[in-house]
């Protein structure tokens, strides 16, 4: 389990401070209907701004999790891995924001779309974040900080391309301790991930980039 979901989960919040979850969700909401799962749901943000909807997270982290429980009280949080967990349960609606499926693999890219469709109703609406394809990766370091008088760090990112892989080398600095961790993102061209979505839906449309999704989003219908 990747370093930032787990021992360093306590900072996650702090590091996305500059991220609108609630425009977010105000953009998805053309597309959201009735019940909800968020797969990857990290701390629970995007919940947070669904009030009117019945509302379930996931997450493979369970340090994640605790968070999540602490930011949402009475919303059900769930662990689980996108590939194959199990609910008793199906939903009008899935989404997989924040580039969860770039941390999966080819083979388990394609269990997790089958594993999402299992557990949506019938026209349900599957609504994923893509990471950046081979040809619109940057390879342009970037830095993000937080300082209060108990804690002050700084996150260094620096990328390099490998093949159709995104190599992530991450220098944290925690009140003056270094840690350093490494992340591995899979690089999927767009017409790939639609072929997918296209064995298991029977509409997939994808909606370009914004300020606020970056590589866009893909938002999918079954029948």
């Amino acid at each position: 389990m990747i370093t930032f979901y787990t021992k360093l989960a306590n900072l996650y919040d702090k590091t996305y401070l500059k991220k609108d979850y609630q425009k977010e969700v105000l953009y998805l909401k053309k597309f959201i209907k009735g019940s909800v799962l968020d797969v990857g749901c990290g701390t629970g943000r995007h919940l947070q701004y669904l009030k009117d909807h019945i509302r379930i997270g996931l997450d493979k982290s369970l340090q994640l999790i605790k968070l999540a429980k602490q930011n949402n009280p009475g919303i059900k949080f769930l662990q689980g891995d996108i590939v194959n967990f199990k609910i008793n349960q199906k939903f009008d609606t899935i989404i997989s924001l924040f580039t969860v499926i770039a941390y999966l693999n080819s083979k388990q890219l394609e269990e997790a779309i089958n594993n999402l469709v299992s557990h949506l109703n019938s026209k349900g609406i599957l609504i994923l974040e893509p990471f950046a394809e081979p040809k619109t990766l940057s390879l342009k370091p970037w830095f993000n900080s937080y300082n209060s008088p108990t804690l002050k760090f700084t996150r260094y990112v620096t990328l390099k391309k490998i093949r159709n892989i995104a190599k992530l080398n991450i220098q944290w600095w925690v009140n003056g301790n270094t840690i350093k961790e490494v992340q591995h993102l899979s690089l999927f061209k767009h017409k790939h991930i639609i072929k997918l979505l296209n064995k298991y839906c029977v509409k997939v449309e994808y909606l370009p980039p914004t300020h606020l999704f970056r590589y866009g989003l893909f938002v999918a219908r079954i029948s």
